[in-house]
Formats: structure tokens, sequence, C-alpha cells
């Protein structure tokens, strides 16, 4: 299985909607460690409905839920983070999408609008993308720490300190 396995034909959802509930299995939950460089994926669900709206869009609503592992910044051991983010996406023909969007418009203000590829509404690329956005850019264990010299401080545990190569090169200022 796959996330492009989440996918669905916007001609064959109901007037009434449709609800889904989706459970990513073993081999989805390796592609999104291998897809974002992560270490571990637990889990991953996204609760969604799919409805047609009156301009013939396709409107997806829901929530994603994550569990996973990234390494942290410092010590390069595993830390846990809990996702859980709200999905609300537009789906309109591909000629459309972009329309009406300006040039210089912020990306927090634009409307998250995806074109629709044929017929197709990729769910799993959406909940992909929601889980690739909420992660933490500088994971970082609590107990972490780095001193000013940028080693690890006594006390913090891990493996051999990613900058020891580069403190040698580092001038002694004790010298000056």
């Amino acid at each position: 299985m796959s996330f492009s396995d989440w996918s669905h034909k916007a001609s064959s959802i109901p007037a009434s909607g449709l609800s889904m509930r989706r459970r990513a299995d073993d081999a989805e939950r390796a592609e999104l460690v291998d897809t974002l460089g992560i270490v571990s994926c637990e889990r991953v669900e996204a609760d969604y409905a799919l409805r047609i709206g009156a301009d013939g869009a396709v409107l997806m609503t829901g929530r994603v839920r994550a569990r996973l592992h990234q390494a942290c910044v410092v010590t390069l051991e595993p830390v846990a983070e809990e996702i859980e983010e709200p999905l609300d996406t537009r789906f309109v023909a591909a000629a459309l999408a972009f329309r009406n969007q300006e040039e210089e418009q912020e990306a927090l203000s634009v409307e998250d609008v995806e074109p629709l590829l044929g017929d197709t509404v990729e769910a799993g690329r959406i909940v992909l993308e929601v889980v690739a956005a909420a992660l933490n850019p500088f994971p970082r264990r609590a107990d972490a720490a780095l001193s000013e010299h940028g080693t690890l401080e006594a006390g913090a545990t891990g493996p051999d300190n990613p900058f020891a190569a580069l403190a040698v090169l580092k001038p002694d200022a004790s010298k000056d």
C-alpha cells in the first residue's frame, strides 16, 4: 500500500458526501519515514470528509494525527513527536487552481487550493504534506544542551558529538 492509494474519484463522491477514516499500514508508515527522513513513525491516521461544493470543487475537511520520532538536532537521539492538525483543502480543476491568486500574496493568506489530477482527489498526498508541514524543524531532547563553544554540555547524553570535528577548526581564543 501507499499514500497514493488514499485517492478518490471526484465523480464517485455522492451528493451527501463521503466520510473516511484511514490508518496508515506498515508500508505507508515506512514510505513516510523515507520521504520525510525521520527516525520512525508509529501512527498516522486521518478522519476526513469529501463533498462537492456549489462551484464543483471537492472540499476536504477533517483531522490528521501522527506519532513519530525525529533525530535530536544536538544529540541525534530519537525525539518523540505527536501531531494533530486540521485538514481544510479545496480541489479544483487544474486550470483553475491558481487563477484567483496574485503573484505576491503572503503564503499563509492564500487559500489551500489543490489541482484535481483528472478526476482524482489525492487525499493521501495531502495527509503526507500536512504531517511534513507540522514537523518540528529543530527537534531537541529536553536535556540536550550545547555549551557556548558548540560542544555537548556535561550531563548531556548522546552519541559522539557531531560538532567535535568542527571544534578543531576553530581558533583557540586563549592564545590571543
